[in-house]
């Protein structure tokens, strides 16, 4: 019985000890082989740029760099990012379930046009999207 209480005793002050950590990144939805569009998941790390993420991706997947990867711009949990314009597919694909990046942002790119669109979102710059329209 004192081992029991010894061994009981001893775990607890292991998982006592133990902090659960935080999230170490979101689930985050990418597009490949346009204009098929498949699609897949992976986790993005808390910090990660989307550079890296991206070449993370290709390296897992095995994808070339000449491949074009396009990443949501939004997590699994519905959780909003700064996104990218580089990995964009906006206007060509709108996140629907997405209210920031979801068709009233469609509509506010066909009122104020490409240009103004891209210098209030994204310093000027076009998304994918945009460049392969």
């Amino acid at each position: 019985m004192k081992k029991v209480t010894r061994y009981a005793f001893a775990l607890g002050v292991i998982f006592s000890s133990c902090q659960k950590e935080e999230s170490i990144g979101n689930q985050r939805n990418y597009v490949y082989d346009y204009p098929e569009c498949a699609s897949s998941s992976f986790i993005q790390f808390t910090g990660e740029s989307d550079d890296d993420f991206v070449v993370r991706i290709r390296k897992a997947r095995g994808f070339s760099s000449d491949e074009a990867v396009y990443l949501s711009p939004d997590y699994y949990n519905g959780d909003v990012i700064s996104p990218d314009p580089e990995y964009m597919l906006f206007p060509l694909a709108v996140s629907s379930m997405n209210s920031e990046w979801g068709w009233e942002r469609v509509k506010e790119y066909n009122e104020l046009g490409e240009q103004e669109f891209c210098n209030k979102y994204f310093n000027g710059e076009k998304t994918a999207g945009m460049k392969l329209k």
